[in-house]
Protein backbone atom coordinates (compact mmCIF):
# COMPACT_ATOMS: atom_id res chain seq x y z
CA UNK A 1 0.00 0.00 0.00
CA UNK A 2 2.88 2.38 0.84
CA UNK A 3 4.42 1.78 -2.63
CA UNK A 4 1.07 2.63 -4.21
CA UNK A 5 0.82 5.88 -2.25
CA UNK A 6 4.34 6.86 -3.27
CA UNK A 7 3.56 6.17 -6.93
CA UNK A 8 0.34 8.16 -6.70
CA UNK A 9 2.22 10.98 -5.24
CA UNK A 10 4.68 10.47 -7.89
CA UNK A 11 1.40 9.60 -10.80
CA UNK A 12 -0.99 11.41 -8.58
CA UNK A 13 5.81 15.38 -9.00
CA UNK A 14 15.59 32.79 -14.91
CA UNK A 15 17.64 36.31 -14.90
CA UNK A 16 15.80 39.60 -14.52
CA UNK A 17 12.15 40.64 -14.72
CA UNK A 18 10.82 38.64 -17.70
CA UNK A 19 9.58 40.40 -20.78
CA UNK A 20 6.21 39.58 -22.28
CA UNK A 21 6.50 37.42 -25.36
CA UNK A 22 6.05 39.34 -28.61
CA UNK A 23 3.81 38.24 -31.46
CA UNK A 24 2.45 35.37 -29.33
CA UNK A 25 -0.94 34.81 -30.97
CA UNK A 26 0.03 31.41 -32.39
CA UNK A 27 1.60 30.38 -29.07
CA UNK A 28 -1.57 31.30 -27.19
CA UNK A 29 -3.72 29.42 -29.69
CA UNK A 30 -1.58 26.30 -29.42
CA UNK A 31 -1.60 26.63 -25.61
CA UNK A 32 -5.41 26.78 -25.56
CA UNK A 33 -5.65 23.68 -27.77
CA UNK A 34 -3.08 21.75 -25.74
CA UNK A 35 -4.70 22.65 -22.40
CA UNK A 36 -8.06 21.43 -23.65
CA UNK A 37 -6.68 18.00 -24.57
CA UNK A 38 -4.56 17.90 -21.40
CA UNK A 39 -7.63 18.46 -19.23
CA UNK A 40 -9.52 15.72 -21.09
CA UNK A 41 -6.70 13.26 -20.43
CA UNK A 42 -6.72 14.16 -16.72
CA UNK A 43 -10.49 13.84 -16.34
CA UNK A 44 -10.55 10.54 -18.23
CA UNK A 45 -7.80 9.12 -16.02
CA UNK A 46 -5.64 8.22 -19.03
CA UNK A 47 -2.40 8.16 -17.04
CA UNK A 48 -0.26 6.75 -19.83
CA UNK A 49 -1.26 9.60 -22.13
CA UNK A 50 -0.09 12.22 -19.61
CA UNK A 51 3.48 11.22 -20.55
CA UNK A 52 3.02 13.17 -23.81
CA UNK A 53 2.49 16.42 -21.88
CA UNK A 54 5.38 16.19 -19.41
CA UNK A 55 8.33 18.56 -19.78
CA UNK A 56 11.02 16.17 -21.15
CA UNK A 57 13.83 17.01 -18.66
CA UNK A 58 11.61 15.43 -15.97
CA UNK A 59 12.63 12.07 -17.44
CA UNK A 60 16.22 12.67 -16.33
CA UNK A 61 14.92 12.36 -12.77
CA UNK A 62 12.35 9.61 -13.31
CA UNK A 63 12.42 7.65 -16.57
CA UNK A 64 9.34 7.16 -18.72
CA UNK A 65 9.54 3.44 -17.97
CA UNK A 66 9.45 4.00 -14.21
CA UNK A 67 6.57 6.45 -14.52
CA UNK A 68 4.59 4.01 -16.64
CA UNK A 69 5.26 1.23 -14.12
CA UNK A 70 4.07 3.51 -11.33
CA UNK A 71 0.93 4.38 -13.30
CA UNK A 72 0.22 0.70 -13.90
CA UNK A 73 0.73 -0.21 -10.24
CA UNK A 74 -1.59 2.59 -9.14
CA UNK A 75 -4.29 1.63 -11.63
CA UNK A 76 -4.03 -2.10 -10.89
CA UNK A 77 -4.37 -1.42 -7.17
CA UNK A 78 -7.74 0.22 -7.70
CA UNK A 79 -6.61 3.03 -5.40
CA UNK A 80 -5.88 5.68 -8.00
CA UNK A 81 -7.86 8.82 -7.17
CA UNK A 82 -10.55 9.65 -9.71
CA UNK A 83 -10.47 13.27 -10.85
CA UNK A 84 -13.94 14.80 -10.72
CA UNK A 85 -13.03 18.45 -11.35
CA UNK A 86 -10.01 20.01 -13.01
CA UNK A 87 -9.78 23.71 -13.79
CA UNK A 88 -6.88 25.82 -15.06
CA UNK A 89 -6.75 29.59 -14.88
CA UNK A 90 -5.25 30.70 -18.19
CA UNK A 91 -4.01 34.26 -17.72
CA UNK A 92 -2.95 34.41 -21.39
CA UNK A 93 0.20 36.27 -20.38
CA UNK A 94 3.23 34.62 -21.94
CA UNK A 95 6.78 35.46 -20.83
CA UNK A 96 9.92 35.15 -22.90
CA UNK A 97 13.11 33.40 -21.88
CA UNK A 98 16.26 32.32 -23.67
CA UNK A 99 14.83 29.25 -25.42
CA UNK A 100 11.21 30.23 -25.98
CA UNK A 101 8.17 31.19 -23.92
CA UNK A 102 6.56 30.04 -20.69
CA UNK A 103 3.47 30.71 -18.59
CA UNK A 104 2.36 30.15 -14.99
CA UNK A 105 -1.06 28.50 -14.85
CA UNK A 106 -2.81 28.32 -11.44
CA UNK A 107 -4.99 25.20 -11.26
CA UNK A 108 -7.30 23.37 -8.91
CA UNK A 109 -8.25 19.72 -8.93
CA UNK A 110 -10.78 17.66 -6.96
CA UNK A 111 -10.54 13.88 -6.62
CA UNK A 112 -12.31 10.97 -4.95
CA UNK A 113 -10.29 8.06 -3.60
CA UNK A 114 -11.62 4.73 -2.32
CA UNK A 115 -9.55 3.39 0.59
CA UNK A 116 -11.29 0.01 0.75
CA UNK A 117 -8.54 -2.69 0.72
CA UNK A 118 -8.55 -4.76 -2.43
CA UNK A 119 -6.16 -7.62 -1.64
CA UNK A 120 -7.00 -10.79 -3.56
CA UNK A 121 -8.55 -13.64 -1.58
CA UNK A 122 -5.76 -15.85 -2.90
CA UNK A 123 -3.38 -13.93 -0.63
CA UNK A 124 -5.05 -15.48 2.39
CA UNK A 125 -2.94 -13.98 5.19
CA UNK A 126 -3.04 -10.38 3.94
CA UNK A 127 -6.72 -10.71 3.01
CA UNK A 128 -7.61 -12.03 6.48
CA UNK A 129 -5.77 -9.14 8.16
CA UNK A 130 -7.57 -6.59 6.02
CA UNK A 131 -10.96 -8.11 6.74
CA UNK A 132 -10.19 -8.14 10.46
CA UNK A 133 -9.16 -4.48 10.27
CA UNK A 134 -12.40 -3.51 8.53
CA UNK A 135 -14.45 -4.89 11.45
CA UNK A 136 -12.55 -2.81 14.03
CA UNK A 137 -13.53 0.91 14.02
CA UNK A 138 -10.31 1.91 15.81
CA UNK A 139 -8.11 0.13 13.26
CA UNK A 140 -10.12 1.59 10.39
CA UNK A 141 -9.68 5.06 11.89
CA UNK A 142 -5.93 4.56 12.29
CA UNK A 143 -5.65 3.25 8.72
CA UNK A 144 -7.52 6.27 7.33
CA UNK A 145 -5.52 8.73 9.44
CA UNK A 146 -2.22 7.20 8.32
CA UNK A 147 -3.26 7.28 4.66
CA UNK A 148 -4.48 10.87 4.87
CA UNK A 149 -1.23 12.00 6.53
CA UNK A 150 0.86 10.19 3.90
CA UNK A 151 -1.12 11.83 1.10
CA UNK A 152 -0.85 15.28 2.65
CA UNK A 153 2.90 14.88 3.05
CA UNK A 154 3.44 13.60 -0.48
CA UNK A 155 1.02 16.01 -2.19
CA UNK A 156 2.41 19.06 -0.46
CA UNK A 157 0.90 22.45 0.22
CA UNK A 158 -2.50 23.51 -1.02
CA UNK A 159 -4.11 20.11 -0.43
CA UNK A 160 -7.31 19.52 1.56
CA UNK A 161 -8.44 15.97 2.36
CA UNK A 162 -11.78 15.10 3.93
CA UNK A 163 -13.43 11.81 4.81
CA UNK A 164 -16.86 10.99 6.17
CA UNK A 165 -17.26 8.90 9.30
CA UNK A 166 -18.21 5.37 8.37
CA UNK A 167 -17.05 5.82 4.79
CA UNK A 168 -13.86 4.62 3.08
CA UNK A 169 -14.03 7.41 0.52
CA UNK A 170 -11.72 10.42 0.62
CA UNK A 171 -12.36 13.73 -1.09
CA UNK A 172 -9.12 15.45 -2.11
CA UNK A 173 -8.85 19.09 -3.18
CA UNK A 174 -5.58 20.58 -4.32
CA UNK A 175 -4.48 23.94 -5.65
CA UNK A 176 -1.09 24.63 -7.18
CA UNK A 177 0.56 26.01 -10.31
CA UNK A 178 1.31 24.41 -13.63
CA UNK A 179 4.38 25.68 -15.45
CA UNK A 180 3.86 25.58 -19.20
CA UNK A 181 6.98 25.73 -21.38
CA UNK A 182 7.26 25.99 -25.16
CA UNK A 183 10.79 25.88 -26.46
CA UNK A 184 11.12 27.34 -29.95
CA UNK A 185 9.18 25.12 -32.36
CA UNK A 186 8.33 22.39 -29.83
CA UNK A 187 4.83 21.80 -28.51
CA UNK A 188 3.68 22.94 -25.06
CA UNK A 189 4.90 20.80 -22.17
CA UNK A 190 4.00 21.06 -18.49
CA UNK A 191 5.47 20.51 -15.06
CA UNK A 192 3.58 20.76 -11.76
CA UNK A 193 5.22 23.60 -9.83
CA UNK A 194 4.33 22.13 -6.45
CA UNK A 195 6.49 23.48 -3.59
CA UNK A 196 7.26 19.92 -2.47
CA UNK A 197 9.27 19.27 -5.64
CA UNK A 198 11.03 22.62 -6.02
CA UNK A 199 14.45 21.10 -5.37
CA UNK A 200 14.02 18.74 -8.32
CA UNK A 201 12.42 21.45 -10.45
CA UNK A 202 15.30 23.87 -9.99
CA UNK A 203 17.62 21.24 -11.42
CA UNK A 204 15.69 20.84 -14.68
CA UNK A 205 13.80 24.09 -15.31
CA UNK A 206 15.78 26.66 -17.36
CA UNK A 207 17.74 28.85 -14.94
CA UNK A 208 16.40 32.11 -16.34
CA UNK A 209 12.83 31.00 -15.54
CA UNK A 210 13.85 30.10 -11.98
CA UNK A 211 15.47 33.53 -11.56
CA UNK A 212 12.47 35.33 -13.08
CA UNK A 213 9.90 33.56 -10.91
CA UNK A 214 11.46 34.20 -7.49
CA UNK A 215 8.14 34.05 -5.64
CA UNK A 216 7.28 30.66 -7.13
CA UNK A 217 10.69 29.10 -6.47
CA UNK A 218 11.39 30.55 -3.02
CA UNK A 219 8.97 28.42 -0.98
CA UNK A 220 10.59 26.96 2.14
CA UNK A 221 9.83 23.23 2.16
CA UNK A 222 11.62 20.09 3.40
CA UNK A 223 14.22 18.76 0.98
CA UNK A 224 13.69 15.27 -0.55
CA UNK A 225 15.82 13.58 2.14
CA UNK A 226 13.82 15.23 4.91
CA UNK A 227 10.54 14.28 3.22
CA UNK A 228 11.67 10.65 2.97
CA UNK A 229 12.74 10.63 6.62
CA UNK A 230 9.32 11.98 7.66
CA UNK A 231 7.58 9.23 5.69
CA UNK A 232 9.83 6.53 7.19
CA UNK A 233 9.11 7.78 10.72
CA UNK A 234 5.39 7.77 10.01
CA UNK A 235 5.52 4.21 8.69
CA UNK A 236 7.42 3.04 11.78
CA UNK A 237 4.67 4.41 13.99
CA UNK A 238 2.02 2.44 12.10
Amino acid sequence: MNKVLKNIALILMLLSTPSLAKDNKSDLESLSTTLKSYKEVQINGNLEKTIDYIYPPVFTITSKEMLLQGFKMAKDSGKMPKITKFSIENSKVLKSYSKGVYIILPYSVEMDMDLTPSTSKENKEAYAKEQEMLTDPKKVGAYKEFTVNMLKMSMGQGVEINSKKGSMMLNIKKSSNLLGIKENTSSWKFIDADPMVLTQMKAIVPKDIVANEKELFSANVPNPAEQLQQMMEMMKQN
